[in-house]
């Protein structure tokens, strides 16, 4: 059985940011819609906790870093996996 942190490393955040960074037009998107194949069945194997602190921050903080946090923003309700796609700015 593979524990968490193998889990986690078979999900790519920096794949996930290029594909988000190809969207070309206005989408709400989930969080998966970004992943291949075997990261999502990685990722509906995960408890929230471990989506929220192995991919989604590390996502989010990928967004700040890269000062795309206007043109990718995540969804700030609890338990909310929307991205919202605003490719003009």
């Amino acid at each position: 059985m593979c524990d968490t942190a193998d889990k986690l490393n078979m999900i790519s955040i920096e794949d996930m940011y290029n594909r988000a960074m190809a969207i070309k037009k206005c989408s709400i998107i989930y969080y998966d819609y970004l992943m291949n194949d075997k990261e999502r069945a990685v990722w509906h194997t995960l408890s929230k906790t471990q989506k929220g602190l192995g991919v989604i921050l590390p996502f989010n903080l990928m967004i700040a870093r890269n000062g795309v946090d206007r043109r990718i923003v995540p969804s700030i309700k609890l338990n909310d996996n929307r991205i919202f796609i605003y490719p003009n700015r």
